[in-house]
């Protein structure tokens, strides 16, 4: 029982960032199911970069599949989704109270909720203006706005998840590929291929108002992953791990390294909040420091924030050391 079996998953593509953050959420998920899947990731090249998926107990792909469809992940399991809100801007006192209860609930050992909560926001960062001036202002890799509110968009995701007829055909679509992009869920702003730009099209957008298209396991099991990207107050503003500011016009990049040795849950938060990620300029020094951890490439999103509010990754790009 002490075997370990390797499973490629080549529709997760590693220079996706939805994809990225589908996988450490699908890893989340296999250790939260039972502790003896002792669940590992390394990354290998091959037409793209690929993760290939180490663990206990479960030998191949058809294996994975059933085992992900019997959890079920039903909205009672999870506290942070059963907030009284319907998006991260609430007022200080609200967020301040989640952090409270939920770090007295906390154990080392059973702390999803506060890992959760902490990748939210900070309450010691607020809004400054607007409808939302003195709320809590919101993660980084929260670009919802007007009436695309965050929790109810993840929830609304979760419950189609369960919905689906066709789990066995959605499981191996996220897995293997290729996406069909046929689900009408919103995908956060996660998914650069979900950028709708009008002016590069032949008709006009007035039609597509509120029409979305995404792939919601990836989607959701993006989700899952946000407590590998807890936030903190730097300067006065909200900072995110992997984020670092792109240019003088105050971009953000999201930046992720993909590593080639197996490691599990606690070993890639270390190497994502090591701040080499986001504040060594890409060059030869960046290799230096992030080649003995074992990081084989690194890639980078700008993140692009519209008039509104919406915010969207761009295609993301492989930095050359």
């Amino acid at each position: 029982m002490n075997n370990r079996y390797e499973i490629p998953l080549p529709g997760l593509v590693g220079s996706k960032p939805i994809a990225f953050m589908a996988t450490l959420g699908l890893l989340r998920t296999l250790a939260a199911m039972d502790k003896n899947y002792h669940p590992k990731i390394r990354w290998e090249m091959q037409d793209d970069w690929i993760p290939i998926l180490s663990l206990r107990r479960i030998e191949n792909l058809d294996q994975l599949i059933e085992t992900l469809i019997k959890y079920n992940p039903e909205l009672s399991k999870y506290d942070w989704l059963n907030l009284e809100s319907a998006e991260i801007k609430v007022p200080v006192n609200m967020f301040r109270g989640w952090m409270e209860i939920f770090s007295t609930k906390s154990t080392l050992s059973h702390r999803e909720t506060i890992d959760f909560i902490a990748s939210f926001g900070s309450e010691l960062v607020v809004i400054t203006s607007g409808d939302n001036k003195g709320k809590v202002k919101p993660s980084l890799l929260c670009m919802t706005s007007g009436n695309q509110m965050y929790f109810n968009s993840i929830r609304e995701t979760l419950d189609d998840v369960n919905k689906a007829i066709d789990k066995r055909d959605r499981y191996m679509e996220l897995l293997t590929g290729p996406w069909k992009y046929d689900d009408p869920n919103h995908s956060l702003g996660w998914d650069p291929t979900m950028e709708r730009l009008h002016a590069l099209r032949p008709k006009a957008p007035t039609n597509d108002k509120g029409k979305f298209s995404s792939v919601r396991l990836a989607v959701w099991f993006a989700a899952l992953s946000l407590p590998f990207f807890p936030t903190l107050s730097k300067n006065n503003e909200i900072n995110c791990a992997c984020f670092t500011r792109a240019n003088r016009k105050n971009n953000w990049l999201f930046r992720w390294p993909l590593w080639g040795a197996e490691i599990g849950i606690d070993e890639i938060k270390l190497l994502l909040t090591n701040s080499s990620i986001g504040n060594v300029e890409p060059n030869f020094r960046m290799r230096k420091i992030l080649e003995p951890l074992g990081v084989k490439a690194v890639y980078q999103s700008i993140q692009y924030v519209s008039s509104h509010g919406y915010g969207i990754f761009r295609p993301a790009e492989m930095i050359p050391w």
